[in-house]
């Protein structure tokens, strides 16, 4: 007898929807929507790796033209997806996924107030809070650095463990005069 959490790889499918040991299957994401999934997580992955690899230095030549395009393929694969797939379907998903509820605002205090106290899970819509405040997260993250310039260095710094003293006094000055303040040889 299987779990009704188990996960079985799909073989095959007789056309009723039935799987190997009576599983049902029911359609989650549409060819639009998994399109926009993993272009996304890919054109991150390479911005992120690529980023890795210029070092906190900026880099040029090759490793920058695909940092800088991986960056602008995001939008441009968002972009088709919206054009040329189910925008309807795709726009739905959005929604969901950056949309929360007040059952995602209860379990999200839940958690707060009591970590360790996983208690019985609600039926939760399309996608869970983790999985929404993992996407705003991201979306946060990959919208500071390409709006804002500024941001790069600091995301070096948690990359490398160094930033451009210069950054770090325009941006994080009282920090910097104690870091100095203690550093030997500055007493």
């Amino acid at each position: 007898m299987t779990s009704s959490r188990e996960f079985t790889v799909p073989l095959h499918d007789g056309g009723d929807g039935e799987q190997p040991g009576g599983a049902l299957w029911v359609p989650r994401f549409g060819l639009t929507e998994r399109f926009a999934h993993w272009w996304t997580m890919a054109m991150v992955a390479t911005a992120l790796l690529t980023g890795l690899a210029m070092g906190d230095d900026g880099g040029s030549g090759p490793i920058l033209w695909m940092h800088a395009g991986s960056v602008v393929l995001i939008g441009v694969g968002l972009a088709a997806a919206l054009l040329v797939g189910n925008s309807r379907a795709l726009l739905r998903a959005a929604r969901q996924l950056f949309g929360f509820e007040r059952r995602d605002a209860r379990w999200l205090g839940d958690r707060v107030r009591h970590p360790a106290d996983r208690g019985q899970e609600p039926a939760w819509g399309m996608f869970n809070p983790g999985q929404k405040l993992l996407a705003w997260a991201l979306t946060a993250s990959v919208t500071a650095v390409v709006l804002n310039p500024a941001t790069r260095p600091a995301l070096a710094g948690m990359a490398f463990g160094r930033v451009p003293r210069s950054w770090a006094a325009e941006h994080h000055g009282a920090w910097l005069d104690d870091l100095e303040g203690s550093a030997p040889g500055h007493h």
